[in-house]
């Protein structure tokens, strides 16, 4: 096949022109997203049970429903939590078992419960779909919140009508509600009860069952309905008759409000009342033709909004993707120009013009297989990842099929059988060399941890972009090189411009001969001379580096920190902190912005806001959440953006805040995504007061460690709790602890009578106390409770009152009393492995002595962590037995396979000193760089030790054939590297924000294949010989032994 290409040109063009062709069809077909979406692995339990507390309803819901999942097979963990009226159980699956066979089992497990609540909701079991945010469309402005709500309505149906936007998740708005807010002196007045104003309401607005008359005229549906909806209607309603015959209606015994449900919270974008949209990426979106169709909806919309309202579109993952894309472009166009360049200076302009042409041909190859009508994959970050890796090294084969068909045509002259012969004389090592990676690569596709099943697709695109070099390189390119002539200065006259090329080319093809002959050669001498003292030094060194990685005195962390585009800020306030606090709280993050915005702009002379763009929301129950985008880095010059750091922004925005009245959390999030699991440690113990001891001192404790920058306790948060106890005199009033229970709920709590859909809105109406009445404990004293006479009791007069603590929400996991510790750790200092190692060790351990039903486990990042370090473990063995056996075959031996694999840890040595020099922490890229280089680095070794064979057949000495081996390969090697370096050199020296995942993976590669080439040059010459040695002493050892015998 590689003859016959080579002698038929037009079929290897033709060839090489329906890869592009079909390359750039495909691609430009592929849709855009964020990340792959990846199988779903949790099934999620959610029931609701009003008016519970969170204990009650633990105690009767979630433990139930626990207690219905045991037996099932293929659940891994499950964790539950109760909160006030409702549990939510997310129940994880195993990696391969089936998810819909899971959701089966549980729903039939769960519905079949036989003493579920009666007044508790069904549960609602569902999987945990994940779908990502392509965009926030915001609407803000002062006005009110009927006007906003409207609004909204209309923005969420023009964004809808739209066929490229399927869904749509809205966020701030307002529930409508009306509350009919009972006077509670009327009631006495009028003998009436909180149940008989409800039954009133109940029984005169209705909604008929609709029925059909049929005469001989006709038919007839018979319907009446009478519903109020609004206020005047319910107004209206007769409540009750007095004996003397007056007619009493709702509005003469309380005050009925139409309005919204009642809350403290609040939520503002740049300051303003905000309602929000997320649009969602669904199966089969295009991040990129969303964002285009959303900007277009929204320019419309805001031709004719009021005056007094904007829409604005932030968090727009259609950049980040963008930005991925040309960090493509540039990086390939980059590594295609300096390929060239090299080749040609050490080479031939024409031979260094095809075999960089490598690039564009082998990545075409893989649009198409990776296409629509191939794998189906998407470009997003993992796939990009993987065809920016594979630029650096994309063309090593077609590097040494070149190099060798130019040695070949120096010695035999320019032949189309000597551009055969040099092909031939590489295949079997750049075959073998490729598939050796290509072994590498196919242990990650099937990690045992849904994060290493993420990079299968990075992987993917790495192995097949390298079997399209590989074809590029046997067919293509030989072709393209059957008729470059060397021109060696034989008496043959060159042309003016291949003359001054000739001479450019010169002086560094002499160097590197000079360095080869003068340089390479003596030292290998010296080395093979000294052969044990240097393989000693080798491994010395191999044993110090990887052992200091090990120690964790070089810096390593799985899950690196990356800085971001968006900030998350979270303050939490004490529980049952006064809303004031609240209140103050965002103000003062709202000042503090405020100071930081003027701060840059003073600095940098801009005159936009640094911080862009926030959205602050305010909750109730005491904590404040915002979200912030910085200024876009286009709007800025270079040298300013340079300047521009957002984890120095963050924590100016955050340190002020964690020292404000009541505040015991001020924690601040940079994200690339948007998001952060972060390190999740869990405390466990079956008695809640001691795991609540425990954990105060397991804050205490990591609080304490360096490195950690906040510990939260996910259910710290606690509330006060009246205990409401009958006195014994209130028998003699005919009170029973039902009737004191239902109207304390009704009153405080309200008590839902009706709902109905009202202009597109879902309203409730609810019977309570007026908002006054529910503000103090000193309320209690106007609070009356009604016998079944109507007769009202003061309620302090038939009931003890006892206030205590209860927290907000019970946490179980795997069925043991829980309590979850977000840590947050700073990853430039530490390690989450390292703290939580180190938590272990002298925490748990400490105790467990005192209380030893105590145990701590990890989750989230962490349990991750551990999963994806046994999947590259595992990966590693497999990829190392594949190459083993791939470089067995070719070379029909079983030592020198393990020879030629001795450069492998030289190479993990090498991209541990890259990152030492790049002062990048040792991360979860870096180690897919390193499983990407193990079969990689083989491939010079592999070049060296073929040409040993070979000419050790016909050289005397086994020095010398080593020698001459080395010195034939020098230059391809010397290529081959130099070449994968400066492909992966732009991607090092990149300051984006989408480089900054890549550069330890890029840092892998390039440094590592630059060591363990250097180390490869000396080391596998030296293993050969010492293998001889040792094959001739046990040969004259035998010999011996026969002789005696």
């Amino acid at each position: 096949m590689i003859a016959w290409f080579t002698r038929h040109p037009v079929a290897a063009n033709l060839l090489m022109l329906a890869l592009l062709l079909g390359g750039w069809l495909s691609a430009s077909h592929m849709r855009k997203e964020i990340l792959p979406k990846l199988p779903v692995s949790e099934v999620i339990i959610n029931a609701f049970y009003e008016g519970r507390t969170a204990q009650q309803v633990d105690k009767e819901l979630g433990q139930k429903i626990e207690k219905s999942l045991q037996g099932i097979t293929g659940i891994e963990h499950i964790n539950s939590v109760s909160s006030q009226s409702s549990v939510t159980i997310t129940v994880k699956k195993k990696l391969d078992h089936s998810i819909e066979r899971l959701l089966t089992d549980i729903k039939s497990n769960v519905e079949n419960i036989y003493d579920w609540p009666e007044l508790a909701e069904k549960p609602k079991i569902y999987r945990n779909e994940d779908s990502f945010d392509a965009l926030m469309v915001q609407l803000s402005g002062d006005t009110d919140k009927d006007s906003l709500i409207k609004v909204a309505h209309r923005v969420k149906q023009a964004l809808l009508a739209n066929s490229q936007i399927h869904k749509i998740t809205q966020y701030g708005t307002h529930d409508y509600n009306i509350y009919i807010n009972v006077n509670i002196d009327k009631l006495r007045q009028y003998a009436m009860s909180f149940d008989e104003v409800s039954s009133a309401i109940k029984q005169q607005s209705i909604r008929s069952k609709s029925g059909l008359l049929k005469t001989e005229n006709g038919q007839y549906l018979i319907y009446s309905e009478q519903q109020a909806q609004y206020q005047r209607d319910l107004a209206r309603l007769v409540v009750k008759v007095s004996e003397q015959g007056n007619i009493i209606h709702l509005s003469d015994v309380a005050d009925i409000n139409d309005g919204f449900v009642e809350h403290d919270s609040d939520i503002h974008f740049n300051g303003k009342p905000t309602i929000g949209f997320s649009i969602k990426m669904s199966a089969k979106s295009d991040v990129l033709e969303i964002s285009k169709q959303a900007k277009k909806v929204v320019q419309q919309l805001n031709k004719s909004l009021p005056d007094n309202l904007q829409l604005t579109i932030w968090f727009d993952a259609s950049t980040y993707v963008q930005e991925r894309l040309s960090l493509l472009q540039n990086n390939a166009f980059q590594g295609f120009v300096l390929v060239f360049i090299l080749l040609s200076i050490f080479l031939h302009v024409r031979l260094a013009f095809w075999v960089a042409m490598g690039l564009p041909v082998a990545i075409a190859g893989a649009f198409i297989v990776l296409g629509e009508f191939g794998f189906q994959y998407t470009i997003n970050e993992i796939t990009t990842f993987g065809f920016i890796l594979v630029l650096g090294i994309l063309v090593d084969d077609a590097v040494v099929v070149g190099e060798s068909i130019y040695a070949t045509k120096e010695r035999e002259g320019s032949s189309i059988e000597s551009t055969i012969k040099g092909v031939n004389i590489v295949a079997v090592p750049t075959i073998f060399g490729v598939l050796t990676t290509v072994a590498a690569l196919l242990s990650m596709t099937q990690f045992p941890s849904e994060t290493g099943r993420l990079f299968a697709g990075f992987a993917w695109v790495v192995i097949i972009a390298l079997l399209f070099s590989l074809l590029e390189s046997k067919f293509i390119l030989p072709a393209h090189l059957r008729h470059i002539d060397i021109n060696k200065v034989n008496g043959q006259k060159l042309s003016k411009f291949n003359l001054y090329l000739s001479r450019i080319r010169q002086h560094p093809q002499n160097v590197l001969i000079w360095c080869n002959k003068n340089l390479y050669q003596p030292l290998l001498r010296l080395c093979l001379r000294f052969r044990y003292a240097w393989l000693v030094s080798f491994i010395a060194m191999s044993i110090f580096v990887l052992g200091s990685l090990y120690q964790g005195k070089i810096r390593s962390v799985l899950f690196p920190e990356v800085p971001g585009d968006l900030i998350i800020l979270t303050i939490e306030l004490e529980a049952n902190a006064p809303l004031l606090l609240t209140q103050q709280a965002m103000k003062k993050a709202k000042t503090i912005r405020h100071t930081i915005n003027q701060k840059y702009k003073e600095e940098l002379g801009i005159s936009d806001n640094i911080i862009a763009k926030n959205m602050a929301i305010m909750y109730e129950e005491g904590s404040v959440l915002i979200f912030a985008e910085l200024l876009n880095k286009n709007k800025l010059d270079e040298d300013v953006s340079a300047l521009v750091n957002i984890r120095a922004i963050a924590e100016q925005w955050r340190e002020p805040l964690k020292h404000l009245e009541a505040v015991v959390s001020a924690e601040a999030i940079v994200s690339l995504e948007g998001t952060s699991t972060g390190t999740q440690i869990i405390f466990q113990h079956p008695d809640s007061e001691i795991l609540n001891s425990i954990v105060q001192k397991g804050k205490s404790w990591l609080s304490g460690r360096s490195g950690v920058r906040n510990v939260k306790d996910a259910q710290a948060s606690s509330m006060g709790q009246l205990m409401f106890t009958l006195k014994p005199q209130a028998q003699l009033f005919g009170i029973t602890r039902k009737m004191l229970a239902d109207q304390l709920a009704t009153a405080y709590g309200g008590l839902e009578v009706d709902r109905f859909y009202r202009n597109e809105h879902n309203v409730k109406v609810h019977i309570n106390l007026p908002r006054g009445l529910r503000n103090s404990r000193a309320d209690f004293s106007k609070m009356y409770i009604f016998n079944d006479h109507n007769k009202a009791i003061p309620l302090l007069a038939i009931a003890n009152i006892k206030p205590y603590l209860v927290h907000n929400s019970v946490n179980r996991y795997d069925g043991i009393n829980s309590r979850n510790l977000l840590v947050d750790v700073d990853k430039n200092i530490t390690s989450p492995e390292r703290i939580y190692q180190a938590l272990l060790n002298d925490f748990e351990n400490k105790m467990k002595r005192k209380y030893p039903l105590f145990s701590i486990k990890q989750a989230g990042e962490l349990e991750e962590t551990e999963k994806t370090k046994a999947g590259l473990v595992t990966a590693f063995m497999i990829a190392l037995l594949a190459i083993y056996i791939l470089l067995a075959i070719p070379l029909k031996r079983y030592a020198q396979p393990l020879i030629i694999m001795a450069a492998i840890p030289f190479g993990i040595v090498g991209a541990v000193l890259g990152h030492m020099w790049l002062d990048i922490s040792v991360s979860l890229y870096s180690w897919l760089g390193i499983l990407t280089l193990s079969g990689v680095v083989v491939n010079d070794s592999l070049l060296i030790v073929t040409g040993y064979n070979e000419l050790k057949l016909t050289t005397s000495s086994k020095i010398d054939a080593i020698s001459l081996a080395c010195q034939s390969r020098f230059r391809a090697i010397f290529l081959t590297t130099v070449t994968t370096f400066a492909g992966l050199y732009p991607l090092l020296n990149e300051t984006s924000e989408q480089a900054q995942y890549l550069i330890p993976a890029a840092a892998s590669m390039a440094y590592g294949l630059l060591f363990a080439t250097l180390i490869t040059l000396f080391l596998i010459p030296i293993l050969l010989v010492i293998s001889s040695d040792v094959k001739e002493f046990l040969t004259s050892k035998h010999w011996l032994v026969d002789t005696i015998g």
